[in-house]
């Protein structure tokens, strides 16, 4: 019987760091707001609420890319659902977009764990 529990425990051994922390990429749903970029509006922000815990997030780590561009954050906080928000320039985002007709936006970032997520949704251009 010790041997099957040896057998066990080592097996166990072998299976955990397998998926320790890091090894994991998180899909999340964001929103984009404005979910249309109107390239002559007076807006200020390109906001992004994240349906993950803004409490579990690396701040430093999150990144917008769009059109193959990263864009750092200039702001982060959590939602009245402690969800993250990011909001970036809404000038540096038309300067990105303004020759499209719609944009893949991919919200980006790692966990305090070093867990990787990724959230990505299309917006209109006009």
């Amino acid at each position: 019987m010790k041997s099957v529990y040896l057998v066990l425990l080592l097996a166990a051994s072998l299976i955990v760091p397998l998926t320790a922390a890091g090894d994991e990429v998180t899909d999340i749903a964001i929103q984009v707001s404005p979910n249309v970029i109107a390239l002559r509006s007076n807006g200020t922000w390109l906001t992004i609420h994240a349906d993950i815990s803004f409490a579990v997030v690396d701040k430093d780590s999150v990144q917008l890319e769009i059109e193959g561009v990263t864009l750092a954050p200039q702001s982060l906080f959590a939602d009245d659902c402690g969800d993250l928000v990011a909001k970036f320039p809404l000038n540096a985002v038309k300067d990105i977009v303004k020759d499209k007709t719609s944009a893949t936006m991919t919200l980006s970032g790692l966990t305090i764990a070093g867990d990787a997520f990724v959230g990505s949704a299309t917006v209109a251009v006009r």
